[in-house]
């Protein structure tokens, strides 16, 4: 009898350290269910990076391992969890400008003699007399201010290429080419196609060499890959048409190459959707 009893008691103190000790983790299913590609809680397949997961849902990884409480070399494995709800509710948050104290008018409290006759509260009064039924802008000045305001907003959208040269190398997701390929000549500069903040230089993802990506006011990224030189920084804001570096090898030819890419919310999209003018 005393046996089982001990029996007993040692099962139930296995049985609560063992739930003790178990720490939630999100249900794979909830995650499953989301057909977005980059859900609030990710989770990590074989063979991807934080790098690679960052530039896929559009983040500066540098800022997904902090949220994630990730330090350098950022190392993750397969079934880890990614948290982005995170991020999003930090983009979400907005800032208002503070009211600042001289634009605000106050009365004294309890000086009745202040209140003049200007100050005090009417009811409305109608008027009677002609009423202005001219408008400020004619149908004409009208087509003409929006025609400004659109080519403005044309203007503001065109890009620039990203270096000269001939295009060797077409987009096709069928066969794995994510973006284009130019050939030029070694040293040769390379340009921002628009303005953006750089938020990645460096070597670290496999097949782009030497690389810069840059996410532009639109949410696009940009990638520039097979580089030679950096010539900028992360979180440098950069000009359309200002050099950022300058391209490397060809690994088949004495030729010069830039491996260019264009993504928007982790999908990879046609550059010459933007540069067919220029090739």
């Amino acid at each position: 009898m005393k046996n089982k009893f001990n029996f007993l008691l040692t099962f139930m103190i296995i049985l609560i350290s063992g739930c003790a000790s178990k720490i939630p983790t999100p249900v794979e299913g909830e995650i499953i269910k989301k057909e977005e590609k980059c859900p609030d809680v990710y989770k990590v397949k074989s063979g991807e990076t934080l790098f690679s997961i960052s530039l896929m849902c559009g983040f500066n990884y540098q800022e997904v391992a902090k949220v994630n409480g990730l330090n350098k070399p950022y190392k993750i494995r397969k079934g880890d969890f990614i948290r982005f709800d995170l991020l999003r509710q930090k983009d979400a948050v907005k800032i208002e400008k503070p009211i600042q104290s001289d634009e605000v008018e106050t009365m004294p409290l309890n000086q009745e003699d202040l209140i003049t006759e200007e100050t005090k509260i009417f009811a409305p009064v109608q008027v009677k007399g002609p009423k202005v039924i001219r408008e400020i802008y004619s149908s004409k000045t009208l087509k003409k201010a929006n025609k400004i305001v659109a080519d403005r907003k044309k203007i503001s959208n065109l890009w620039v290429s990203p270096t000269d040269g001939e295009i060797i190398s077409n987009f096709d997701t069928a066969i794995g080419n994510k973006g284009i390929e130019i050939e030029g000549q070694l040293w040769q500069e390379i340009r921002a196609v628009s303005k953006g903040k750089v938020i990645y230089a460096g070597e670290d993802l496999k097949g782009y060499g030497k690389l810069v990506i840059l996410k532009h006011d639109d949410g696009i990224l940009t990638v520039y890959g097979n580089q030679n030189e950096i010539l900028v920084i992360e979180n440098q804001v950069i000009n359309a048409g200002q050099t950022i570096g300058t391209m490397g090898s060809s690994a088949v030819a004495e030729k010069g190459r830039l491996i260019f890419e264009v993504r928007n919310g982790g999908k990879s999209i046609d550059p010459l959707k933007y540069l067919k003018k220029y090739y």
